[in-house]
């Protein structure tokens, strides 16, 4: 009976010793560098956003986060490469209302309600239309008047076939029965650089323009979606009884099956 108790003795020191060495082994997270996609070219909106949270985060966590442009796939192409990544939180992505809509309307290797698990909301985009600001369009009425009377004449830059400005102006053209020609571009600066050179007629999209609205090159038109409160004075389709408004949040996300306090 002695040995049998010397061998409980022996089994219950082992385990106790294992249990102390993974303790003393086991790195809190994080314990090295964190990579995060953003689904949209350097310079825009969303890549400033993300480049200063992952600053502010960094100095938070002790580690470094580091900023990764992956434009593509109407800016679901972050989603999906991060998708692939181990769910061990090292590889996160921005995720916008992008990676809900477009999967509506092409084909992607993702179903954004399994294949992620979903972090944090961070903010939401403020969205309008803008001109040049020596175009002859003064109001929305206006830019519609046109549009109306030059069927496809009129071209608009965006992000890519399924975001936030091509779903909100196919309902415009949808409802009033206007054609007009979208011009896919992979960032927003690139966006509004097509506008400013010329070679499109209108933008429409968040935040990018602001600076370029605010120091009168370009002309505000009208709110796709909420009030702007730097520009009150600029109606929102939803004032103007289109019945059309759109909400474009973002947030971060990472591989399925994360655990939760790696999550928290």
């Amino acid at each position: 009976m002695a040995w049998i108790r010397r061998m409980r003795w022996v089994r219950r020191f082992g385990v106790c010793w294992l249990l102390a060495v993974a303790s003393a082994t086991a790195q809190p997270f994080p314990d090295k560098r964190i990579t995060l996609y953003v689904g949209f070219g350097p310079g825009g909106p969303t890549d400033l956003a993300f480049r200063t949270l992952a600053d502010a985060a960094s100095r938070q966590l002790g580690q470094r986060i580091i900023v990764e442009n992956k434009p593509g796939v109407s800016a679901t192409l972050a989603a999906s490469t991060m998708m692939r990544a181990k769910p061990d939180g090292y590889t996160i992505a921005h995720l916008s209302s992008n990676t809900l809509r477009v999967p509506h309307m092409l084909k992607v290797d993702f179903d954004p309600m399994t294949d992620f698990t979903w972090i944090i909301a961070i903010a939401d985009y403020q969205s309008g239309l803008v001109v040049r600001a020596d175009s002859s369009w003064k109001t929305w009425q206006e830019f519609l008047s046109y549009a109306r009377a030059n069927p496809k004449k009129i071209t608009y830059a965006t992000t890519g076939l399924g975001g936030i400005q091509h779903s909100v102006l196919s309902s415009i053209a949808q409802k009033l029965g206007i054609q007009w020609t979208m011009v896919p571009y992979r960032s927003s600066p690139e966006a509004t650089n097509a506008l400013l050179g010329n070679e499109v007629h209108a933008s429409g999209g968040s935040g990018g323009w602001a600076t370029f609205v605010a120091d009168g090159r370009l002309r505000l038109l009208v709110a796709t979606g909420d009030k702007i409160s730097r520009w009150p004075e600029v109606p929102t389709l939803m004032e103007l009884g289109y019945g059309v408004s759109t909400r474009a949040p973002l947030g971060i996300g990472g591989p399925k099956g994360m655990d939760p306090k790696v999550v928290a």
